[in-house]
């Protein structure tokens, strides 16, 4: 899955879901309730399964699909409802069982593996990835673009909340204190970066404009694991113009690069079905390079991994061969291991501070 099969979105959604959990049931239930908010949070993923089974366009197409949908939401959370319910009653008539007073029953818990399966779709839906909250009906991935898949400083609240309930006793008013503080400073976070963004795509628009750079459409989002430094991604006649913007850098103009669409180079490409999933998981943004004797099919909306713009490793950079038997085979080039983390980070930080690119 190329640069986003990273463990920090998991643990993301787990603390998330646990912490959510036990705001709804933790006073009644104690861990049991941060137990099944994890559970609940993490089920829309069950995807990853198909993983051996798919080549990586398939699983990319596939991943978020489904399984990320509200409709699928509500029935799993009306499943998982009646597990928890059923298990907490019985977990209660044992022996020695340290859980007093009526247990809440088939709603409560429902109510609970809902709002933490939605938190998931909704973090989801932050990210440039999008889900397709409406599928079977339609296909459309929703994206808010306000979020990076990996932000520490929205994550470290409920990762913090999540294990000091773990510690705390169910009644204890510090538990209910932090878990509050915990959700409360991350929503804070969560709404700022909508505003910012807001913001940013603004002055992004008003720089093109600025600069007299066409553009039909743009998107911008932040760039890897901070929401200060944001890319731009911006549609021109023949290509698309990229630019950086530093919420903290000084007042200076964008500069833009331009990449070549290559629009042409895809004639080359038989199986109309290849070209259509890869330009619906663009979302229309990418462009084709030649490399060798093969073509590379580069995914812009999620932004650049180095600041070399000519070498252009991207999130999703997909290789298309023609096998033997005329079918177009598709692997995705960018790998995590590939990508050198320590110049990454190094250039962001340089960047955030409104200076240009290291050279590479």
């Amino acid at each position: 899955m190329g640069f986003y099969n990273l463990g920090m979105d998991s643990i993301t959604h787990l603390v998330s879901g646990a912490v959510l959990g036990d705001a709804i049931l933790g006073k009644k239930v104690g861990n049991r309730a941060l137990v099944w908010g994890a559970i609940a949070s993490s089920l829309p993923d069950v995807d990853v399964i198909l993983r051996p089974f798919e080549d990586d366009l398939s699983f990319l197409v596939h991943h978020r699909g489904l399984s990320h949908s509200v409709f699928v939401a509500a029935a799993a959370a009306m499943v998982l409802g009646w597990l928890a319910a059923a298990w907490d009653r019985g977990a209660s008539r044992r022996p020695g069982s340290e859980l007093p007073g009526p247990r809440p029953g088939f709603w409560p818990w429902t109510g609970l593996c809902l709002a933490a399966i939605l938190s998931h779709l909704l973090l989801d839906v932050c990210t440039a990835f999008g889900t397709p909250l409406l599928m079977p009906w339609s296909d459309r991935r929703f994206a808010l673009n306000n979020l990076f898949v990996i932000d520490p400083l929205f994550t470290a609240p409920l990762a913090v909340a999540a294990v000091a309930c773990l510690r705390l006793r169910q009644e204890s008013r510090k538990r209910r204190l932090l878990n509050h503080v915990g959700l409360g400073l991350s929503g804070a976070y969560l709404v700022a970066t909508l505003l910012v963004g807001q913001w940013v795509q603004g002055v992004f628009a008003a720089s093109l404009a600025e600069q007299r750079i066409e553009s039909r459409r743009l998107m911008a989002a932040p760039t890897p694991f901070n929401t200060v430094l944001w890319y731009c991604v911006a549609e021109g006649r023949h290509g698309y113009h990229v630019g950086y913007y530093s919420v903290f850098g000084p007042r200076q103009p964008i500069r833009f690069h331009f990449v070549p669409r290559n629009q042409d180079l895809l004639d080359e490409i038989s199986d109309v079905r290849v070209i259509d999933r890869l330009t619906w998981f663009s979302d229309g943004y990418y462009a084709v390079r030649r490399q060798g004797q093969e073509l590379i099919f580069d995914v812009l909306k999620f932004g650049m991994l180095t600041p070399d713009i000519g070498n252009r490793p991207v999130a999703f950079s997909f290789v298309l061969r023609t096998r033997n038997d005329g079918a177009i085979s598709v692997e995705n080039l960018a790998r995590p291991q590939d990508v050198r983390w320590s110049k990454l980070l190094a250039s962001l930080w340089r960047k955030i501070r409104g200076k240009e690119w290291a050279s590479a």
